[in-house]
């Protein structure tokens, strides 16, 4: 039998019929049922669901982490996960059973490596749980070549997948890997930032309109990028901080509107403000 990890079929491999589709995320039963087939029984069920929440249910990811728990229990691996994330299922010495090789071999990839910029959005989406849209890679105005090649070379190597709703995401051990060993440039993410400001701005202003309701529903499909991306400007001396506390005032008046509580960035973010006189910040 030969399986593989990405969505193109390789040349010159009698593959049966009909051809499978590219294998999807489990569903929360199955990954538990898959999780309990390798583990014993007698573990948590906040801790097991922990776990399973770093596997995004891809049955590769499940499968690794719950040989480490038979091994070390939920409790160590959760400690174990904070200090060292994939490394944590990174511990085999072939392509099955080392995630962090698999995706290193993956990067290497002709399908990747003839396709530039590819390697810069997925180091963009490892810090954006919520994925992007084709609305956002086309409004964002990235400085790459050809967003749309990068974002199918992604999908062919099983790299990144798409939702339910059609966005681009990647799976948690690629993101936990990205942002250990390539971390996101500004350059790439600075224009998202803008492409989200430009959002909570249009946001304000359509407030009490008809027309904001959309802005509502691309703004909460964006929540946690948002705070990712504010989070990573809210430093002195950062290039993008006055941007990012003119998005944190106009996200704390979003989070009011819609019912949520005060984010814990308020306190810093006012703490900013007050040391660079950029923006008067306005919190309800």
């Amino acid at each position: 039998m030969i399986t593989m990890r990405g969505a193109e079929r390789p040349s010159k491999v009698q593959w049966t019929r009909p051809f499978l589709p590219p294998l999807e995320p489990l569903a929360q039963e199955a990954s538990r049922k898959m999780f309990f087939d390798i583990v014993d029984d007698g573990h948590s069920t906040e801790e097991v669901d922990q776990i399973l929440g770093l596997t995004d249910n891809m049955p590769l990811s499940i499968n690794l982490l719950a040989h480490a728990v038979d091994m070390e229990g939920c409790s160590a691996i959760l400690a174990r996960w904070k200090r060292e994330h994939t490394s944590v299922i990174s511990e085999g010495y072939d392509r099955r059973s080392n995630l962090e090789i698999s995706i290193s071999l993956s990067l290497a990839s002709p399908r990747i490596t003839s396709t530039p910029d590819t390697q810069e959005l997925l180091s963009l989406l490892s810090i954006l749980p919520d994925g992007l849209s084709d609305v956002e890679l086309r409004q964002s105005n990235f400085s790459v070549q050809d967003i749309f090649e990068c974002k199918r070379a992604l999908l062919r190597t099983a790299l990144a997948y798409l939702d339910d709703h059609k966005r681009l995401k990647v799976l948690v051990p690629v993101r936990e890997y990205m942002a250990k060993f390539l971390p996101p440039t500004e350059e790439m993410i600075t224009p998202l930032l803008k492409h989200l400001q430009e959002l909570l701005q249009a946001y304000i202003i359509n407030g009490g309109k008809q027309s904001a309701a959309l802005y509502v529903q691309r703004l909460t499909l964006n929540y946690t990028n948002i705070q990712n991306i504010i989070q990573n400007g809210l430093y002195m001396g950062h290039p993008n901080l006055a941007d990012s506390i003119s998005c944190t005032s106009h996200f704390i008046l979003f989070n009011s509107n819609i019912g949520k509580a005060a984010m814990p960035l308020v306190d810093k973010v006012l703490t900013l403000g007050a040391r660079t006189h950029a923006h008067e910040i306005h919190v309800r």
